[in-house]
């Protein structure tokens, strides 16, 4: 069952495409590793989201928007002694790459992008009693990285060539700061049962930006914002992470979680922004998201084992942001582990349905459909 279990930690290539700006659900999964493990993880992501908004008798589309990024991870766990296990992590939990530049020339968004990146080191201890229950927890710290050109025209009123409506550039410093990690899980390891609760805190960041704009707005016409020192509150947010397993049979997994995010809380405001467009957010979140996964695997030999998973994220119906014009998912992810000796190589393909969504594009709605991802993982762990 050891087999079974060690592929978990690298089924999901596409948590990047869950609510907000998730990349991955921060699963202390390392935790329950055996003995000491060290494990590298390069997850690859293809996403394709396109939107259309009606101008008239016309349609402008915005193209893709989303570009194909890459995501590492790396962790590495060990006992300090029969009771107490420790983890040290490196993981890219929240990004964005977002750009609309190639967007037709009338597309209200043309030549606006987005990037958002964090980079988050976390250190774990998990003390075991002898009645299988565990309690663990550590700490958490995050760096915090984001930058924004955001050019908005509008038909003009008379006619002719579309009005500059917002040229507006922000530029953050990044930002770190710390969070927390705590759980408490059950094993029964002779059925390979696992269930574990984590809470993974939010994490404040106060980012210094330079803000400029220029424009022209109808209530009170042509502006221009040289540079301006600025500083901007954010938030990674807060999260519950439920999961589950047991082994049904000697070679067979059933398993599954449930992880909650509190987006809601998290918005990117930056002063001039919010001034130049009475009263918006740059970036902003109408309801938090909660992703459900249930997934088998079985063993077919001692050194191979496969597994698939099923992704469910609701649609909350609600706007979206236009640097991140999805809203909830269904994915199926296909995977691979070949182990032998202390070597244990997972491979791992997604591909997802992504939801339905609309956005604010000044003259009215964009709207976003039949978009789809898709996600390749390769992982490599070592067993001391």
């Amino acid at each position: 069952m050891r087999t079974i279990t060690a592929i978990l930690g690298a089924l999901l290539p596409l948590g990047a495409i869950a609510g907000g700006f998730e990349r991955s659900d921060q699963d202390p999964n390392i935790l329950f590793n055996d003995g000491h493990y060290l494990e590298v993880k390069l997850s690859l992501a293809d996403v394709d989201v396109d939107g259309t908004v009606a101008l008239g008798a016309s349609t402008q589309k915005s193209k893709d928007i989303a570009k194909s990024y890459t995501t590492l991870a790396i962790a590495y766990k060990s006992q300090l002694n029969a009771k107490v296990d420790w983890a040290l992590s490196y993981s890219e939990p929240h990004g964005a790459d977002v750009s609309y530049q190639g967007a037709d020339a009338a597309y209200p968004y043309h030549g606006s992008w987005a990037k958002l990146q964090t980079h988050s080191l976390s250190a774990m201890l998990k003390y075991r009693t002898e009645r299988g229950f565990s309690l663990y927890g550590g700490v958490r710290v995050e760096e915090f990285d984001a930058d924004a050109h955001v050019a908005v025209t509008v038909p003009s009123p008379l006619g002719g060539a579309a009005i500059p409506a917002i040229r507006y550039q922000v530029s953050g410093e990044p930002d770190i700061n710390s969070g927390h990690t705590l759980g408490i899980a059950f094993e029964k390891k002779d059925i390979a049962l696992r269930v574990a609760l984590s809470y993974n805190s939010e994490i404040v960041h106060n980012i210094d930006t330079q803000e400029s704009a220029s424009g022209y707005s109808a209530a009170s016409g042509a502006y221009n914002i040289a540079s301006t020192a600025s500083s901007v509150e954010t938030v990674s947010p807060k999260s519950y992470h439920l999961s589950a397993q047991s082994g049904i049979s000697s070679n067979t997994l059933l398993f599954g979680s449930a992880n909650w995010v509190n987006w809601r809380d998290s918005k990117i405001t930056p002063p001039v922004y919010f001034q130049i467009t009475g009263g918006q957010s740059l970036a902003e979140h109408k309801a938090d998201t909660t992703t459900l996964k249930l997934g088998l695997a079985h063993k077919l030999r001692d050194t191979v084992t496969i597994a698939a998973i099923f992704c469910r994220e609701k649609s909350t119906g609600k706007r979206s942001s236009n640097f991140s014009p999805t809203d909830g998912y269904d994915s199926l992810t296909l995977a691979s582990s070949y182990a032998k000796g202390h070597n244990k190589i997972t491979a791992a393909l997604s591909f997802a349905k992504l939801g339905n969504t609309y956005t604010n594009a000044v003259v009215g709605e964009s709207d976003f459909e039949a978009n789809k991802a898709l996600g390749l993982s390769l992982s490599y762990g070592f067993v001391f």
